[in-house]
């Protein structure tokens, strides 16, 4: 059995996200870390939080020590596959419609 925080961690490992922040997104979305995957609810908790796991920093390096985030692209695509699976629009997609038949 995976539990919840197991597949959250899973599901965020590349993007290096704490675990604080982990047990944070799942508080907030009144999942109990220990209780047996709801994977369809971590795949909503990971969409409708976006802004709390998107990767932010771009660089900081100091007394030898490098940080580097970016990664912008491959965050993006990660996003996109998972709207796809859950049928979501995407927000960082524009959408331009014709509306020349409303005028």
């Amino acid at each position: 059995m995976i539990t919840n925080k197991e597949y959250l961690t899973h599901s965020l490992s590349s993007l290096m996200i704490s675990s604080a922040k982990i047990d944070f997104l799942l508080k907030k979305f009144g999942l109990n870390p220990d209780d047996e995957c709801d994977y369809k609810a971590i795949d909503s908790l990971l969409y409708e939080n976006v802004r709390f796991i998107m990767p932010m920093v771009n660089s900081v390096s100091e007394g030898g020590t490098s940080i580097s985030y970016g990664g912008d692209e491959a965050f993006k695509r990660w996003y996109s596959m998972l709207c796809s699976s859950i049928g979501k629009d995407n927000v960082f997609v524009s959408k331009i419609s014709d509306s020349t038949d409303l005028w």
